[in-house]
């Protein structure tokens, strides 16, 4: 028999309307518990890989804007030391 996941492997394992040990339903409610926190704290992992990204394309953009001023500037004659002050 071959499990895809371990779900599967529980709904194999456990017959229906087989009933638990009071030891392995409070097993399982930790079990539970554990993979819900696991889940906040992905999905907080998740805001804040986002909100990196976002501060990645805003310094991208910014960066790029100054290229093109410096490219401007240098083009113009202005000197590069007062795009550094």
């Amino acid at each position: 028999m071959r499990f895809n996941s371990p779900s599967s492997l529980v709904l194999h394992t456990i017959k229906p309307f087989q009933t638990l040990a009071p030891d392995s339903a409070h097993v399982l409610d930790d079990v539970k518990q554990n993979i819900e926190k696991e889940a906040m704290e992905l999905d907080r992992m998740n805001i804040q890989m986002n909100a990196g990204n976002r501060l990645i394309k805003e310094k991208e953009r910014y960066l790029g804007r100054l290229k093109t001023r410096a490219s401007i500037d240098v083009s113009s004659g202005v000197s590069s030391d007062i795009l550094y002050e």
